[in-house]
């Protein structure tokens, strides 16, 4: 099952936007979302994670935008 799969209902679809580095993520579409509510998703802090375990550990970022096109949902996955 692909990740297009998993995001995709009947009532709602989301289309996920992947970046492999904090470098390339869309800071607007980011911040949209964030909105400064949580300072363990600022770009800012996960820029330092990323440069501090760059060598132990993976990672990857997804911005869900809806049927709008419009962000609506962010996530970071760390890869151990």
């Amino acid at each position: 099952m692909s990740w297009y799969q998993l995001c995709k209902t009947k009532k709602n679809e989301l289309r996920p936007e992947f970046f492999l580095s904090s470098k390339d993520i869309k800071a607007d579409d980011w911040n949209k979302v964030v909105n400064n509510a949580n300072v363990y998703l600022s770009i800012g802090y996960l820029q330092s994670l990323e440069n501090s375990l760059d060598e132990q550990v993976g990672f990857r970022y997804i911005i869900f935008y809806n049927a709008a096109n419009k962000p609506v949902s962010v996530a970071s996955v760390q890869i151990l």
